[in-house]
């Protein structure tokens, strides 16, 4: 189910966000209405074209795969994970997520840099 989200105008003059294409920022704001309360959403291609970029010729692996390179999205395990969402979002009456239990399994990297799509990572290249 789609969410409410508030896009803060701070949003605008991040300098990593300046670095995106103008088809990665929409896309970007666009997954935070279909992420859960905790900022977690299932990482099916065909899935978030038609939720996210329904009528744009775009390729949904690049746009995460620019965003992963800023640090604003980790996958693992079949899960994209809005890194900061808590901090940016303010949710009323929040549902604990279903996914970062899945998310969080076996996940590699302490410090949970973020996966790229490129690499040989077994959620993300099953995709």
């Amino acid at each position: 189910m789609a969410r409410n989200r508030m896009i803060k105008p701070e949003f605008w003059e991040d300098d990593k966000i300046c670095e995106l294409s103008p088809y990665a920022r929409l896309f970007f704001i666009s997954l935070w209405n279909f992420a859960d309360d905790d900022g977690y959403i299932e990482y099916r291609e065909k899935w978030l074209k038609a939720k996210c970029m329904p009528y744009d010729d775009i390729d949904i692996r690049r746009l995460l795969d620019e965003l992963s390179k800023i640090n604003r999205v980790v996958i693992n395990n079949g899960i994209i994970h809005i890194k900061n969402f808590k901090k940016h979002q303010k949710i009323d009456r929040a549902n604990p997520s279903k996914l970062k239990p899945i998310f969080d399994v076996n996940f590699q990297g302490k410090d949970r840099k973020s996966t790229r799509l490129n690499s040989s990572h077994s959620s993300v290249s099953r995709m």
